[in-house]
């Protein structure tokens, strides 16, 4: 609770009013329907922002009176475990706003249901820990994050709605995102990735490490370039972290060779024959390094090297193969910076180090 104002009033002796003016930082709203506690099956939804592979194609047609009619047509289904199933839907509500208009939105919301509630608030808590790794794993395929941003779920005894504010919105969560066309995984692949990755994912050995590594790849669509650059950086660190004294050139090379991770083609992270490394640009940027309007171009190049390396490398640790992704050889050759790596990293040359 983030207070404002705290004020008390004395009318006499023994009689005062007083009162606290605060801003809730996790708000929570329950409707009770019976006061008598019941078991039984729940269900809600959780509240999400856009996500692009996650979203529902469907139909929609508008009536002059309102109402909205919807056809689904693909629908995202995904089960972390063999009880909980999360389906993910847009759900439309409406609203009258001030001068009397009616307004009509709709929202992302993953929806599920507890056969058996025993403790309600405690169970669906749960749900939302498993479901913030989905959430952050699919972000990480669609290249575009996506947070939960509070849940409501109803029982025959009452209705509850939990509202979050120590969240950060991603940018552009205001809109209807369906597609954005630069994702890592494609919607054809997306349902077999999530059953074939999010094990894999359970079962690595540092996962909180990875769970940071996944969060700093998502890119950030309006980031400054060279703390873009050391927040990419951060995450590969993340990978190849060994509590032990290891340089990090042997600490990289056991990791791609672990997980068979294939980067010839790609901007070299440690080797500097030929130009500057990935390494030692991050080094230059670390201590200050100034980079001139002329290198600005050649930074940038050098900054999505670095995300397709560490999106290479994350696919590498999941088990899915980069030939089904869009940072596949075959996928990028197209790209312009692709083409031109091995002579801009010659332009640095010229960049005191």
């Amino acid at each position: 609770m983030i207070f404002d104002t705290l004020s008390t009033t004395f009318y006499d002796a023994e009689l005062s009013e007083s009162s606290v003016v605060a801003e809730p930082r996790d708000l929570r709203v329950t409707d009770v329907f019976q006061h008598r506690q019941v078991t039984g099956p729940v269900q809600g939804a959780f509240w999400l922002t856009p996500l692009s592979l996650c979203e529902p194609t469907r139909a929609v047609k508008t009536s002059n009176d309102g109402s909205v009619e919807i056809s689904i047509g693909r629908q995202f289904e995904f089960m972390p475990d063999k009880y909980t199933r999360f389906i993910f839907e847009r759900h439309y509500r409406r609203y009258k706003h001030a001068d009397d208009a009616e307004i009509v939105f709709s929202e992302l919301v993953a929806t599920f249901q507890i056969e058996e509630a025993t403790d309600e608030h405690r169970q669906v808590t749960e749900l939302s820990q498993k479901l913030e790794d989905v959430l952050l794993l699919a972000s990480f395929a669609a290249r575009q994050r996506c947070v939960c941003l509070g849940w409501e779920f109803h029982s025959s005894s009452h209705y509850v709605r939990q509202y979050f504010r120590n969240k950060t919105l991603p940018e552009n969560s205001s809109r209807k995102t369906i597609r954005t066309g630069d994702e890592i995984i494609t919607l054809a692949d997306f349902k077999e990735f999530m059953a074939h990755t999010y094990p894999m994912f359970m079962r690595y050995s540092e996962p909180a490490a990875l769970r940071r590594a996944l969060s700093f790849v998502i890119p950030l669509r309006r980031a400054i370039l060279e703390s873009d650059f050391l927040r990419s950086w951060s995450a590969l660190e993340m990978l190849i972290y060994n509590k032990k004294r290891v340089p990090l050139r042997e600490r990289f090379g056991k990791f791609c060779e672990q997980y068979d991770v294939l980067l010839m083609d790609l901007w070299p992270v440690v080797t500097n024959d030929g130009g500057h490394s990935l390494y030692r640009i991050r080094n230059m940027l670390a201590h200050g390094e100034y980079f001139g309007s002329e290198h600005y171009g050649v930074l940038m190049y050098a900054n999505v090297y670095l995300a397709w390396t560490i999106e290479r490398m994350i696919l590498g640790l999941l088990g899915w193969r980069v030939e089904r992704s869009t940072v596949s050889p075959a996928n990028l050759a197209d790209q312009y910076p692709y083409q031109t790596w091995r002579e801009d990293r010659k332009l640095l040359t010229g960049v005191r180090d």
